[in-house]
């Protein structure tokens, strides 16, 4: 052994090295273990542990620099050399703890993301917690908690009076471990009110008989554990017991006297039919348990009992949108807009503010960030205005942190970690969004959506077999959950494997499910058309609508019939497309998609008067019904458009798209506009919009990969190309092309001329 090693370990342990660095991997611990304490006992961030495990990693070579220049006995100077590196890990200190805190995952961020951040509702606020409930039978348990929400909603109309909504306790509840008001520990109202920002709270017990019910609720300071007022009625109208009981409670929290006339009876903010209550109370309960089938299934009903009821019209239309029925949602919402009266300022907000999105976007985003500013504990409006801004800008920082803000009121707040897992991958973060997707799993275990999110993760990251596991075992948990179904597809065309696609549907053929059943036959023609066998494609959408007739499931038959029209419109066979219509209106004698066929046969024909009096006829469709009508202008602007088209009017077509907002390329009202910015020589622009949509990428395209789409945007790619003089290029866009599609290529006359733009380009290299 030579001497160098041993010197430098003898100057080590004469300056006692070891000794110390023992010393401060216990004093290091020792402060980890105080910072965890602290955060878990005192409510402070949880990131605040990350500055002080950054501090102890930077401190440990300032510590080795100190000993060892300082550790023999005796006084030392501090050398140049010494100062130069103190002076750098010193400022490397501080420049990374002030990094980490104001991180947007940091203490900054954990000011507005923990769940104390409203702080101080004022002194005119209150929390209503769900009353203790002694009433026998099954059919009362809803009481405790429904008392309490009609309570908070009548007291929410007095100005100045801030009512913590029920959500948010129920949130709060949720993240202390407490699923039932009935077995929320002594003093643990108080904690959450406090937690809740609120100054006062009420709590009560509903006891007697369904003929003689007797209200006891009690209003504390719980700043003081001071009882306010005490107050008792008894009856047999649980309505007329709240407003009695709301009247007295917001005089004295209020600082005012309110009298009856003030308040609006509590079932012109509800309902007066106590049953669709209770189906509507129940429908909430299975909401916040992300049991979104059973909540829809009980506020359909309490609509069913009360055709005016707002609220259930409003949560029917967001448990709707949970589980992907947009145009159900809408609908929902437009009958909540309908009876808005019969609800509080608050549900207005929401529901002014969800409808006004389709129609103005930017009415409809202020009117949400209204909500929120005026309820800051207001959860799912953050996550609609976030998925609002998403849709136009997937991963939108705006967006992000909302989302967070949602899940910070609500840590087990299942949606909001499915949207943020979505959201963060498209903004590039992988690693955060693959973790999101397994607290998903988590909080909703044995249920096929987070597999399917888990799955669409791992697509978009190109790790296709893995996501077709995940998608596999969502339909094993669910054979009715088609999604995943749709998704596998996906996946295999976006490897160009079609016959591998085919091979798996075959499991899926007799499905349990009459949903996967059909969606198997339409996916099966999906994997043909994508060949350019068109024939046997319709051939199996066929299949798909005698699957659905089979069974009596008329609503099944829409999507395989709109399948068969497209096909024979993308061909020019207007007959045939004609006579698919003539069956999709003996299953919906609304649906619009006729239009479009009359429009493509008119303009084949060039009969421009025609074409006139359809664009008046699609206005007056979309104007006669309130369910449609906020698609109006969005409909006769895609018409108009059209028309501007087949006359040759390009720059038109792009004033119009412009007016119209962000118009999808891709889509089949589209394509006029790609192809007329190709004619206006905006062919870099062409290629972008159509490279973006060509890439494998789960925002960039819709969840089913829709087959003749994607071969026209091949086409469009090579068209722009040969556009921008890239001939090798298009000869190599054009040769996948034409090999991919085979004999679709010559059936399809929108993509017909590429066998000659090919000759002509190899003949000119």
């Amino acid at each position: 052994m030579s001497e160098e090693p041993r010197s430098v370990f003898d100057a080590l342990r004469q300056r006692r090295m070891f000794h110390w660095l023992l010393a401060y991997a216990a004093g290091a611990w020792a402060v980890a273990e105080a910072t965890g304490f602290a955060i878990d006992n005192y409510d402070l961030p949880r990131p605040l542990l990350d500055v002080v495990l950054f501090l102890i990693g930077i401190f440990l070579p300032i510590t080795v620099v100190l000993v060892w220049y300082h550790g023999h006995q005796g006084r030392q100077r501090i050398t140049r050399s010494e100062g130069t590196m103190l002076a750098i890990l010193l400022t490397l200190a501080a420049v990374g703890s002030y990094r980490i805190a104001t991180s947007e995952s940091g203490l900054a961020g954990a000011r507005v993301t923990d769940g104390e951040v409203f702080v101080d509702l004022g002194e005119s606020s209150v929390a209503v917690f769900p009353f203790y409930n002694t009433l026998p039978g099954a059919e009362f348990e809803w009481l405790g908690r429904g008392l309490a929400e009609m309570l908070a909603t009548h007291m929410a109309q007095i100005d100045g009076l801030r009512v913590v909504s029920g959500q948010r306790i129920f949130d709060l509840l949720r993240q202390q471990g407490i699923e039932r008001s009935a077995g929320v520990p002594d003093g643990m109202e108080l904690r959450i009110t406090r937690l809740a920002g609120a100054r006062t709270m009420v709590n009560g017990r509903i006891q007697g008989s369904p003929d003689q019910l007797s209200i006891d609720a009690k209003l504390t300071d719980v700043h003081t554990g001071e009882i306010l007022a005490s107050i008792e009625v008894r009856g047999r109208d649980v309505f007329t017991l709240v407003d009695r009981v709301s009247e007295r409670l917001c005089s004295e929290v209020g600082g005012v006297r309110v009298a009856s006339v003030d308040l609006v009876p509590v079932t012109d903010l509800t309902t007066a039919n106590i049953q669709a209550f209770a189906e509507y109370q129940l429908g909430r309960e299975a909401q916040e348990r992300w049991l979104h089938h059973d909540a829809i299934d009980h506020l359909r009903r309490a609509i069913e009992l009360d055709s005016t009821f707002a609220k259930a019209y409003l949560h029917l239309g967001v448990a709707l949108a949970q589980v992907g029925g947009v145009s159900d949602a809408t609908q929902a919402f437009q009958a909540a807009k309908d009876h808005r009266r019969a609800a509080s300022e608050r549900d207005r907000l929401f529901i002014d503010g969800v409808l006004s999105l389709n129609q103005d976007p930017r009415a409809g985003a202020a009117m949400l960030r209204e909500l929120l500013r005026k309820y800051p504990d207001e959860r799912y409006g953050r996550l609609v205005l976030a998925s609002h801004l998403a849709v136009r800008n997937p991963g939108d920082s705006e967006a992000r942190q909302l989302i967070r803000e949602a899940i910070a009121l609500d840590p087990f707040y299942a949606a909001g970690y499915n949207n943020l897992a979505y959201q963060e991958l498209a903004a590039g973060n992988v690693v955060a969004a693959d973790s999101l997707s397994d607290r998903y799993i988590e909080l909703e275990p044995d249920q096929p959506n987070p597999l399917d999110t888990k799955g669409e993760i791992l697509e978009h990251t190109g790790r296709h077999a893995e996501a077709r596991a995940s998608y596999r075992e969502a339909l094993r948990l669910r054979p009715d959950f088609f999604a995943s179904l749709i998704h596998i597809v996906r996946s295999y065309l976006t490897e160009d494997s079609p016959s591998a696609a085919r091979a798996e549907l075959e499991d899926f053929l007799e499905s349990p499910a009459i949903e996967t059943r059909v969606e198997a036959r339409l996916l099966m023609g999906d994997t043909y058309v994508w060949e350019g066998a068109l024939d046997e494609g319709t051939a199996r959408y066929e299949a798909a609508d005698r699957e659905a007739v089979e069974s009596h499931r008329q609503d099944l038959r829409l999507r395989p019939l709109t399948e068969l029209v497209r096909v024979y419109l993308d061909q020019k066979r207007f007959v045939d497309a004609d006579s698919v219509m003539v069956r999709v209106e003996s299953v919906d004698p609304n649906y619009p998609f006729g239009f479009t066929v009359r429009f493509e046969t008119l303009a084949e024909a060039g009969d421009w008067e025609g074409l006139v009096a359809l664009r008046d006829e699609v206005e007056e469709f979309y104007a006669s019904d309130p369910d449609r009508r906020l698609l109006v202008g969005e409909m006769v602007g895609r018409t108009e458009m059209r028309l501007a088209f087949a006359r040759g009017d390009y720059e038109q077509v792009l004033e119009i798209a412009e007016s119209m907002g962000t118009v999808p390329p891709g889509s089949l009202y589209g394509w006029p506009l790609l192809r007329s910015m190709l004619s206006l020589g905006q062919t870099e622009t062409v290629l972008d919009v159509v490279r973006s949509l060509l890439r494998p990428d789960i925002f960039d395209r819709p969840a089913r990969f829709s087959p003749l789409p994607y071969r026209r945007l091949q086409y469009l790619e090579g068209r722009a190309l040969e556009a921008a003089g890239d001939t090798a290029g298009a000869v190599a866009v054009y040769e996948a092309f034409i090999e991919g599609f085979g004999d679709g290529v010559a059936k399809v006359p929108f993509v017909a001329d590429a066998p000659e733009r090919l000759r002509l380009l190899r003949s000119t290299q």
